[in-house]
């Protein structure tokens, strides 16, 4: 992740670059742009999906590049900060949360499509970032009551992830990518519809993604 200035807008970008020949074999059945497209994609869709209860951040534009050497392929999702406002602890909590569940996003597609992951070592970063931000608030109770109300809107009753009282920023990740993960299988439709188009290598704005997922 790196940060730019767009248009007078800081904005963050999430660099994709997947390497031909990762561990697993499926994923050298698959062109390099198709695996760009679905981790780009599932970004957009969990951003576009968290968007009311983001209060920090939101989705900018995707891309993937097309024009890559061979043995490579990469693509961008960028965000922006929305007008800064002061927030209760608990809208800092849950926008916090869908942030890293929208960084772990691209894993989370990469493991539903091939199982396993080169996950991008930028969006792993920053997401940590994120979870040692909500460190401060894990001895509150509020910090789990709130994660809990997060998972059961976007999962159900039947998502089995805990969270519990004290928890170190290394697991708030894990227990995101496995929100992620679960988020995704529900949605798999709207995740290959985006990626599909990303796969003509034009860069779509926010309101473009939000068109394409009917959204």
């Amino acid at each position: 992740m790196v940060v730019k200035k767009a248009f007078l807008l800081i904005v963050f970008v999430g660099m994709t670059s997947v390497l031909q020949g990762g561990q697993a074999q499926s994923r050298q059945e698959y062109p390099l742009n198709f695996v760009s497209a679905h981790h780009e994609a599932a970004h957009s869709v969990v951003a576009v999906l968290l968007a009311d209860r983001n209060k920090r951040f939101a989705l900018y534009d995707t891309v993937v590049f097309l024009n890559a050497s061979s043995d490579q392929s990469s693509g961008e999702t960028r965000f922006y900060p929305k007008r800064k406002q002061e927030l209760l602890p608990r809208e800092n909590i849950e926008s916090l949360l869908c942030m890293i569940i929208t960084l772990m996003a691209g894993r989370a597609a990469e493991e539903i499509l091939f199982n396993e992951s080169d996950c991008c070592s930028a969006d792993y970063a920053l997401a940590c970032k994120y979870a040692r931000d909500l460190e401060c608030y894990a001895n509150d109770y509020n910090f789990v009551f709130c994660f809990e109300d997060l998972i059961k809107d976007l999962i159900g009753e039947e998502s089995n992830i805990s969270i519990y009282q004290g928890i170190q920023s290394d697991e708030i990740v894990n227990r995101c990518l496995d929100v992620s993960r679960q988020f995704l299988t529900h949605h798999t439709k709207l995740l290959e519809r985006l990626a599909t188009v990303l796969l003509n290598g034009k860069r779509l704005r926010a309101q473009e993604v939000k068109n394409i997922l009917a959204l």
